[in-house]
């Protein structure tokens, strides 16, 4: 025997086994969905309801009706866990720093971008009705590099391994198409997936998978491999029995293969796992768990001890139900045998029909008077019908679910009955929280192993692009970042937004417009990226300078960054405890950027001021000087001039920096004043700052017209 034949042989031996442990609970399961959906009387002669359809004396069938409660608890308890585990927020494990804040919002980012694309929001639904319904949710998510965007076609390669090429010496391209890759989501039923019989808990199992593929889809991907193609037509040949979940019948395939993969999680013998996917006739792949990545995930509803296996709360609802459906089909065979009203005559009496008058049906008898015996409709059943209801939604812990609420105006009230009921079903969601959490972290480590820089740079923006680095290189998410559930209802959102609009009121004046723009940009109903854009750039800018510092990179000061809102941002971050333990190199760093910023701001300071110096100021209350100037609504008279306050106290401050003592000036006549500036001219000697020209013969030509109008 080949050693090949020989590990097929070892494979369906596990399989067999792992088969047969659980075939009981697998029966179990297959029957939960025809209950929710109704079909419980399906199967005719099903032992389980056999009691309920035969009686003992003889083996005809009894009238059979159905009072399906099952399927309203059951969304009951879908909408609960959905209503109050919609998702996952990817949140910073230490908000202090900055690198933890910065990774978790480019995960995050990259999160929601899987989520619209493949749909999140469905496929909880659909997993919350596997969790429910079957007892047992599974998903395998891995990546497909068969999945995503079309590419274009592979070369051709020759015998040889060299590529081929055309006449005009283009590539010649093969039938074998290329994709970019995206994640795959596989849903599978309980029912398919088996485990090891030894294992006591769901993580220590190795994992198999059942599952019907079509031929051809096989034939396509293993094409030019004889081997593969032999295995997958010999098991073609094979009639398989799959059941049906609409029906609750089996069927039998055709041109379909039954695949069995087979999933070893990361052991002492086994580093990085292992994974085998195989036919009954051979082998089609193995090898290790890419980059060691277990992809199945799984949560159950109620555990069992001593298995690894979980239940549904139907198993709890069955005998109820089975009891309520009895008493509805009892009450109908009574509505049918008893239920008309009958009319008892004496022996030898008559009754005929009488004549007919308009709205009166005449009736004639002789002998003694007839007797009226009104129908049974069942009445004596009704109480206990109704007591089965009621213990049937007290087993599934929801009677206050279902009763008539009284209406109340008390919103504190309300709060407190909505706190309640979401207690009622807080045991279930966390474990359907902790299974969404765990299908987030499979999904963003494959996100960060697989994508490329195309496929990231729509995910998380083109303002990101610069941060990609930091995504690829951040820690593990239970190292860096955590995910914690996620309730986005109207209560939640309106809360944020109440708290975020009370510090805007109180420290609003307080904070710069940088910080203003992140309030609004946490705040739910008021988060409009291109509105306050222009409030948060500054900050965006500093933060990837910061992270880019941090990894030993040095970028360059731009021409219109806000410096000075720079410098308070690179002095906090020194300031932090940990910068004194990062390399020499990147302090180094630090400290040349907040030179490079302190003196692009002393720059811009300087420029500035030499702008402003050019400018005489307009400001200020108007002062009357003894200056006389054309009126302009009568040119031919004149007035005392209004000059505003900055302007003189510009000038005097102009007047000092230039040396001139204004109370020296005063004590000279202006013709000693000009024979000392022309001294100073003739020698070729300048005084400290010269004297303004214009402005002395303006003061002389004062002086004359003063003295000409005499005293005041």
């Amino acid at each position: 025997m080949r050693q090949e034949d020989s590990q097929v042989a070892k494979l369906s031996q596990i399989y067999n086994e792992s088969n047969e442990v659980d075939r009981h609970i697998f029966a179990e399961m297959r029957s939960n969905i025809m209950l929710v959906m109704g079909d419980h009387y399906n199967r005719r002669y099903s032992r389980t309801w056999g009691r309920v359809r035969e009686s003992a004396q003889d083996d005809q069938q009894k009238m059979r009706i159905t009072k399906n409660h099952l399927h309203r608890i059951s969304r009951i308890y879908i909408n609960n866990i959905v209503n109050q585990a919609p998702g996952v927020a990817i949140q910073p494990q230490r908000k202090e720093e900055l690198q933890d804040v910065k990774s978790a919002e480019l995960n995050g980012a990259v999160w929601e971008d899987i989520k619209h694309r493949h749909r999140i929001r469905e496929k909880i639904r659909e997993w919350a009705n596997d969790f429910i319904t079957i007892g047992e949710v599974w998903v395998k998510i891995y990546w497909d590099p068969n999945a995503g965007k079309f590419v274009g076609y592979e070369q051709e390669v020759g015998d040889d391994g060299e590529c081929l090429y055309d006449e005009d010496g283009q590539p010649m391209p093969s039938k074998r198409p290329v994709f970019t890759g995206d994640i795959s989501f596989e849903r599978h039923y309980g029912f398919n997936v088996l485990r090891d019989p030894n294992a006591k808990e769901v993580k220590e199992s190795y994992k198999i998978i059942r599952k019907m593929v079509d031929k051809k889809e096989l034939q396509a991907i293993y094409a030019g491999d004889e081997d593969k193609l032999s295995y997958i037509q010999e098991s073609s040949n094979d009639v398989w029995t799959v059941y049906e979940g609409s029906s609750g019948n089996f069927y039998r395939t055709k041109d379909q293969v039954l695949i069995k993969e087979y999933y070893y999680p990361v052991s002492a013998k086994d580093p990085m796992g292992k994974y085998v996917i195989a036919t009954d006739s051979g082998i089609l792949e193995e090898g290790d768990l890419p980059v060691g990545m277990f992809p199945l995930i799984t949560a159950g509803f109620d555990e069992i001890q001593t298995t690894p296996r979980r239940r549904s709360i139907i198993k709890q609802l069955r005998p109820t139900q089975a009891e309520i459906n009895r008493v509805a089909s009892q009450i109908a065979i009574h509505q049918i045998t008893v239920g008309d009203d009958k009319l008892l005559v004496q022996a030898g009496s008559k009754v005929t029909q009488g004549g007919m008058l308009p709205g009166v049906r005449v009736v004639k008898y002789s002998g003694a008077p007839p007797t009226h015996l009104p129908g049974r409709a069942g009445d004596q059943y009704f109480s206990y019908l109704e007591a089965q209801v009621n213990e049937l939604y007290q087993i599934a812990g929801i009677e206050d679910e279902v009763a008539q609420k009284p209406q109340n105006q008390d919103m504190m009230v309300e709060l407190m009955k909505s706190i309640k009921q979401k207690k009622q079903f807080s045991f279930y969601v966390e474990k359907f929280e902790r299974f969404l959490q765990d299908v987030c972290e499979q999904c963003l480590r494959l996100a960060k192993e697989y994508y490329t820089d195309d496929m990231l740079v729509p995910a998380v923006g083109r303002n990101e692009y610069i941060n990609i680095a930091e995504f690829r290189t951040s820690d593990e998410l239970k190292h860096r970042i955590v995910t914690e559930p996620q309730t986005e209802d109207y209560e939640t959102k309106m809360g944020k937004q109440i708290t975020f609009t009370n510090i805007l009121q109180y420290v609003g004046g307080q904070l710069q417009k940088e910080d203003i723009g992140q309030l609004v940009r946490a705040m739910p109903y008021a988060n409009e990226e291109q509105m306050f854009s222009a409030w948060t750039t500054d900050h965006d800018n500093i933060t990837n300078d910061i992270l880019a510092l941090d990894r030993g990179e040095f970028p360059t000061p731009q021409r219109y960054e806000n410096h000075k809102y720079a410098i308070t941002r690179l002095v906090h971050r020194t300031k932090q405890p940990d910068f004194r333990y990062l390399d020499p190199q990147i302090q180094e760093g630090y400290m040349r950027k907040i030179q490079e910023h302190e003196q692009a701001e002393v720059g811009e300071q300087q420029q500035l001021k030499a702008m402003q110096s050019e400018f005489i100021p307009s400001t200020g209350p108007l002062v009357k000087a003894d200056i006389y100037v054309s009126d302009p609504e009568k040119p031919s008279k004149t007035s005392r001039a209004k000059i505003p306050m900055d302007a003189l106290e510009w000038l005097l401050g102009q007047l000092e920096t230039q040396g001139v003592n204004l109370k020296e000036l005063e004590r000279l006549q202006q013709s000693a004043a000009a024979e000392m500036a022309q001294g100073f001219l003739d020698q070729g000697q300048m005084p400290q700052m010269p004297v303004d020209q214009e402005a002395m013969d303006n003061v002389a030509m004062q002086q004359r017209v003063s003295e000409s109008m005499g005293p005041q």
